[in-house]
C-alpha cells in the first residue's frame, strides 16, 4: 500500500473526524483511537494503521511530547524517555509479537479515572490486576511511576521510597497466563485497599487479621497472607520500622530492635515461623485485651496492667504463642513484669541471663505468670507476701520461675 492510500484510510479513523483532522491530535484525541483488530484476519487496529504511515510514524514522537503534560500542574510533569519503539511488531500472519509504546499508551490512556499527571490513592485503589499491567506494559507511564507513587503517597507520614533499581513495577507471568509473582505496583494496589500506610495505627494492624470479614481464605489463615502481601513490597519493608513505631508509641509502647518481619515457610508452603507482623496482628486480637464495647479492640493500656497479667486466663493458647512469637508482646509484658518487681534478677540459678533482646525471656514470663496463680502472690502487691503453706504445696510451679525462686 502507497503513503497515499494510507492517509487517506487514517483520515477516514473517527478520531480525525473534526476540522482540523490529523491536526487536532491531542492527548484526549489518541485515547480515542481504536485498539481492537479490525478484522478476524489480523491483530492490526486503527493504532497499528497510523504507525504504517511513514508520515505519521515520524511525527509520533514529537506529537505526544508536545501534548502529554498539557493539563499537568506543576511538578506533575510526565518526563517522556528517549527510543521508544512507538510501532508493534507482526508476524507474517499479521498476528501480533510484541505490542509498541503508542498502543500500550492509548491503552492506558482510557483506564476509567485516569490522569496520568496526577495518579493518587484512590485512583490506584480503584485498579484490578489488568489495569495494573496496562499500565505497567506503557513504558512512558512505566518509567514515571517513581515519582507517582512518591507523589500519591505523600500525605500524612510520607513514605521513603527505596532506590528506583531495587524496584520492579510489573507483574510475571508464565506461557499459559498464570501470575508468577507480583510486581509493587500490584502490590501496593493490593496494599491500599488493606491499610492506610501513610497513618498506620494499632487499630489499623489489628484489622488485618481478616479478609472481607473472614478469618480464613481457601483454608489459609487471613492474617497470614496480609502479612505476606505487606511484606514481600519493597516500599511497605522500607518504611515499616517507622510505621509500626509511631503506631506503637502513639499508645505508649516502645518497640523493640532487631525485628524480623517476614514469615517463614518450607519447601511445601507451610508456615514454618511467624514474623513479627503475623504475630503481631494475632496477638492485637486476643479477647482479653480487648476494650469492650461496641468498637472493641486491643488495649495496650490491659496489655501492660499488672493487675490485667495477674488475672490472664492461660488457658487461651494464644496468650502463650503471642509471648513467644511477638517481641513487641513480649517486650511489653517484661516491661510490665520487671517495673512491678523491685530488685528482680536478671539470672537464674545457673548464672544464664534471663533476658534476650531487652526483654525476659518468654519461657521466664509465662513461668511467673504461671506462678501469679498461686494463691497469695501478685504482680500488683507484693511478691514476696506468701506463706510457707502455699509455698509447699505450689514449690514446682514457683521455682519454675527464676524471679521467684
Amino acid at each position: 500500500e502507497g503513503e497515499l492510500w494510507k492517509i487517506v484510510q487514517i483520515l477516514n479513523i473517527d478520531a480525525f473526524d473534526g476540522p482540523n483532522g490529523l491536526g487536532s491530535m491531542s492527548m484526549d484525541t489518541l485515547k480515542t483511537i481504536g485498539t481492537e483488530p479490525m478484522s478476524v484476519d489480523s491483530d492490526k487496529s486503527e493504532v497499528d494503521l497510523l504507525m504504517d504511515s511513514q508520515i505519521f510514524s515520524a511525527s509520533i514522537d514529537s506529537l505526544v511530547r508536545n501534548n502529554i503534560n498539557a493539563n499537568a500542574n506543576e511538578g506533575n510533569e510526565i518526563v517522556v524517555p528517549t527510543n521508544i519503539q512507538w510501532a508493534s511488531s507482526f508476524d507474517q500472519n499479521q498476528r501480533v509479537i510484541k505490542r509498541g509504546e503508542l498502543y500500550n499508551l492509548i491503552k492506558a490512556l482510557n483506564i476509567n479515572g485516569i490522569d496520568i499527571t496526577n495518579i493518587d490513592k484512590n485512583f490506584l485503589n480503584s485498579l484490578g490486576e489488568d489495569d495494573v499491567n496496562t499500565l505497567t506494559n506503557s513504558q512512558i507511564i512505566s518509567s514515571n511511576l517513581y515519582n507517582t507513587i512518591e507523589r500519591a503517597f505523600s500525605e500524612g507520614n510520607e513514605l521513603t521510597l527505596p532506590s528506583k533499581d531495587s524496584i520492579v513495577w510489573a507483574n510475571s507471568y508464565d506461557v499459559d497466563g498464570n501470575l508468577l509473582e507480583a510486581g509493587e505496583l500490584w502490590k501496593l494496589v493490593q496494599i491500599i485497599g488493606l491499610i492506610d500506610v501513610n497513618n498506620v495505627s494499632v487499630n489499623s494492624l489489628q484489622s488485618l487479621s481478616m479478609i472481607n470479614g473472614n478469618t480464613t481464605v481457601d483454608g489459609k489463615e487471613a492474617a497470614a497472607i496480609n502479612s505476606d502481601l505487606l511484606t514481600s513490597s519493597v516500599i511497605f519493608m522500607a518504611n515499616i520500622n517507622s510505621m509500626v513505631s509511631k503506631a506503637l508509641e502513639a499508645q505508649g509502647v516502645e518497640m523493640p530492635n532487631n525485628i524480623e518481619w517476614t514469615n517463614s515457610y518450607n519447601e511445601t508452603g507451610e508456615l514454618v515461623e511467624a514474623g513479627e507482623l503475623l504475630a503481631l496482628i494475632r496477638a492485637l486480637n486476643i479477647s482479653q485485651f480487648q476494650t469492650g464495647g461496641a468498637d472493641s479492640h486491643f488495649d495496650f493500656g490491659k496489655a501492660q496492667s499488672s493487675t490485667v497479667l495477674d488475672e490472664l486466663d492461660l488457658s487461651d493458647p494464644e496468650i502463650e504463642r503471642a509471648i513467644y512469637d511477638s517481641e513487641i508482646i513480649r517486650r511489653s509484658f517484661s516491661d510490665t513484669i520487671v517495673s512491678a518487681i523491685s530488685d528482680a534478677p536478671t539470672t537464674n540459678t545457673l548464672g544464664e541471663s534471663i533476658y534476650s533482646n531487652g526483654a525476659l525471656n518468654p519461657g521466664e514470663i509465662m513461668a511467673l505468670l504461671n506462678a501469679v496463680k498461686v494463691d497469695g502472690l501478685s504482680l500488683s502487691n507484693d511478691l514476696n507476701a506468701i506463706n510457707v503453706s502455699t509455698i509447699v504445696v505450689n514449690l514446682d510451679t514457683l521455682l519454675a520461675s527464676s524471679i521467684i525462686h
